[in-house]
């Protein structure tokens, strides 16, 4: 994502499995690090889903070396944020609607302060993006999930 669709976003998502993903060039950090970053220094709510450490992920699904990715895992975990762990893909989907529903009520600096009602998109397999991998449960996945405008209703 770019970072000024993370400024237009009502809310940063972050769900992180056990891939730590692609480095920004010329950084030492990867793209959704990168936008983690960027939402904490716009002042939006931040929510982070990790998948369980039981969870058995095939070893294609997972860094060989996991050494970055439990360095962004301890540092979600350490940030302030709700952090809720998962196991399956029911199980993000329930997470993630009860963390919005349970984020308070005080919108980011300059963002809009009418009543806000979130909700996810209708279909969880399309949600995570990976319905079609061979016994993926889509929980896996590490990756920054954007919370389309649409996704946060304003009354």
């Amino acid at each position: 994502m770019l970072p000024a669709a993370v400024r237009e976003c009502g809310v940063y998502l972050a769900v992180v499995g056990f891939r730590y993903g692609s480095v920004v060039p010329g950084e030492a950090v990867s793209y959704t690090e990168r936008e983690f970053g960027k939402a904490t220094a716009s002042g939006l709510p931040r929510l982070a889903f990790l998948l369980s450490g039981t969870v058995s992920v095939p070893a294609g699904l997972a860094d060989a070396d996991r050494r970055a990715v439990e360095r962004f895992r301890r540092k979600l975990r350490g940030a302030g944020l709700p952090v809720r762990e998962f196991t399956t893909r029911e199980g993000l989907e329930l997470e993630v609607f009860h963390a919005l529903r349970d984020l308070p009520g005080e919108p980011a600096a300059g963002r809009s302060t009418g009543a806000v009602t979130f909700s996810l998109p209708p279909d969880a397999a399309a949600f995570t993006g990976r319905d079609r991998e061979p016994g993926a449960s889509g929980a896996h996945r590490r990756s920054a999930v954007r919370v389309p405008g649409a996704c946060r209703e304003r009354r």
